[in-house]
C-alpha cells in the first residue's frame, strides 16, 4: 500500500522526499537532449522500476511501490523545471550549457570531497 508505515514514521517524509530529489536531474538531462515531457517520464518510472526490481529479485532493501511512485514524481518535476527554465532562459541553447556547466562543477566538487573522505579514512 503505498505511502503506508505500520511502524516509526519520522524519518518517512524524508525519504520520500529524498527519493524525489534523486530523479530530479535525470527529467531534466532527459528534456536536455531533447526527448519529449511524456517519454521522459515514462524513462524516469521504468528505471525505478528496474531498481525496485532488482532490489526484490536480489533482496537488497527493501523494494516499495512508494519508491516508484516518488521517483517517477522526481522525473515529473525534472521536466518541469527544465520547462520552467526555458522560459527563463529564453535561449534553450544557453540554458543547456549552463546546465552542463554546473553538473560538471557540482561533479568535481563530489569527486573532490570523495576522494578526502577517501584518504581522511
Amino acid at each position: 500500500i503505498p505511502f503506508r508505515y505500520d511502524t516509526e514514521t519520522s524519518s518517512h517524509l524524508s525519504e520520500v522526499l529524498e527519493n524525489a530529489a534523486v530523479f530530479i536531474p535525470l527529467g531534466v538531462f532527459l528534456r536536455m537532449l531533447g526527448t519529449g515531457a511524456g517519454k521522459t517520464i515514462l524513462s524516469g518510472s521504468l528505471v525505478s522500476l528496474a531498481f525496485e526490481t532488482v532490489q526484490y529479485v536480489f533482496a537488497i532493501g527493501a523494494a516499495d511501490v512508494t519508491d516508484l511512485i516518488t521517483n517517477t514524481a522526481g522525473t515529473a518535476i525534472g521536466v518541469s523545471a527544465y520547462a520552467l527554465l526555458v522560459r527563463l532562459f529564453r535561449d534553450e541553447r544557453k540554458l543547456n550549457g549552463t546546465l552542463n556547466t554546473a553538473a560538471l562543477i557540482g561533479m568535481a566538487a563530489f569527486l573532490l570531497l570523495f576522494v578526502v573522505i577517501f584518504y581522511m579514512n
